[in-house]
């Protein structure tokens, strides 16, 4: 598969579909379609929220920077708090972030579990 370069300056920046934040998204597929299959990018959590409800959808989180966070679900508690922490979860579930101490940004995948399957993986 060959590669392809995402320049910074060519990312959208959004307001979080909740209203809570922004991510900056580097790709989507389709890539001019609203109802796109899946999205890549990366969020600036500035502030404790909700992470916006994504239904049909499969997540995953990275953390890039800051001291992490604890993320509430309905039924469980997960805390991201080292860099390149992992997170896979279902865009449905009602999710709450509180940060560990200041700003944290974070790769994120979300894709239509119907049509694609993502996996993260950090190699060094």
């Amino acid at each position: 598969m060959p590669f392809r370069h995402f320049p910074k300056h060519q990312f959208t920046t959004m307001t979080w579909k909740n209203g809570g934040g922004i991510t900056h998204e580097i790709l989507r597929q389709p890539e001019t379609a609203s109802d796109w299959q899946w999205r890549i990018s990366i969020a600036e959590i500035q502030q404790d929220g909700p992470f916006s409800v994504f239904p049909g959808c499969d997540r995953a989180l990275t953390l890039l920077s800051g001291a992490g966070m604890t993320l509430h679900f309905a039924d469980r508690v997960d805390v991201m708090n080292t860099v390149y922490d992992t997170l896979r979860f279902n865009g449905e579930e009602t999710v709450e972030a509180v940060l560990s101490d200041g700003l944290t940004t974070d790769f994120n995948a979300i894709w239509q579990r119907n049509a694609v399957t993502i996996t993260l993986e950090r190699r060094a």
